[in-house]
């Protein structure tokens, strides 16, 4: 490559790590069940919920009623549902269902 970015590359980089850091606690949390008992149809419904709150709030400029829960922390759910995505279609995402009554 040819200009190389250090600087939004280390930031890249801390994004990726933040990422990591908050999936592990809420996978610790909740566990993989939540997932796996819908896979890839429920993660792509818990997307569109959020790509709908982003429309209300960035798009159409609506004041953000959840004061727990930044547009930043927005768009960070959305990208640990894009990596969850990735493993459930390659088939590195738990299968089992575990004790869920539905």
């Amino acid at each position: 490559m040819g200009d190389r970015m250090p600087d939004t590359e280390q930031a890249f980089r801390q994004v990726l790590d933040d990422a990591f850091s908050l999936w592990q606690k809420k996978h610790q949390a909740y566990g993989p069940y939540n997932i796996s008992y819908f896979g890839e149809r429920g993660i792509l419904v818990r997307v569109w919920d959020k790509v709908q709150r982003l429309l209300r709030l960035v798009w159409n400029g609506v004041e953000n009623p959840l004061n727990n829960e930044t547009i930043d922390d927005t768009w960070m759910d959305i990208a640990i549902y894009c990596l969850i995505a990735l493993l459930v279609r390659r088939g590195q995402w738990p299968k089992e269902h575990g004790d869920i009554n539905v």
